[in-house]
């Protein structure tokens, strides 16, 4: 994969952020998912500075979707 279609995904995560309580379905279908900063300030102090509001903190692969039975 090339730099241009990584960035391209990139955004598309960051363009797709919103807040865990505003996600009104998942899918349960495999694929990559992205996990945002949404407050003002970082709560770990070594950090504080270098992460921001909309910043990606952690990006992942679900192989099986994120719906579960009940």
């Amino acid at each position: 994969m090339n730099n241009e279609k990584l960035n391209k995904i990139i955004e598309l995560l960051i363009s797709g952020l919103r807040p865990f309580n505003q996600i009104e379905t998942f899918s349960d279908k495999p694929g990559i998912y992205a996990i945002g900063f949404n407050g003002d300030k970082f709560p770990l102090e070594s950090a504080e500075d270098k992460i921001a509001k909309g910043d990606i903190i952690y990006i992942g692969k679900s192989v099986s979707g994120g719906k579960k039975g009940t």
